[in-house]
């Protein structure tokens, strides 16, 4: 689903900041594919309330964040637990920030290394 029209749905303005001050006309048509890099010039599409310059984040998942949340973004982080075994060499914990970036074995393959 696209984040950016679900977040609309919730109230939500989702612009860059380059779209924010007017210095390029608002648009949803990004062109690109899931995965895809759109912000290539540093300028990621960010949430805002309708009738206010905040939050700003850049992304649709803030933890704890009330006033993000009351436009859609989601503030209750998703939570697994699992148990550590005694062959466990490593416990990685990270967020959507890494594996968005990252395979599995690239993290371990870093770890190691460290």
């Amino acid at each position: 689903a696209d984040e950016r029209a679900r977040l609309r749905e919730a109230g939500a303005r989702v612009l860059t900041i380059d779209q924010l001050t007017g210095r390029a006309p608002p648009t949803d048509d990004y062109l690109c594919e899931l995965g895809d890099e759109i912000d290539e010039k540093g300028d990621p599409p960010r949430v805002f309330l309708p009738d206010d310059d905040t939050p700003g984040t850049a992304f649709s998942r803030s933890l704890g964040d009330a006033v993000a949340e009351s436009v859609g973004c989601v503030a209750t982080p998703e939570i697994d637990e699992i148990s550590v075994k005694e062959d466990d060499a490593v416990v990685v914990v990270a967020s959507d920030g890494v594996w968005e970036f990252m395979t599995n074995q690239q993290v371990i393959d870093m770890v190691v290394e460290a």
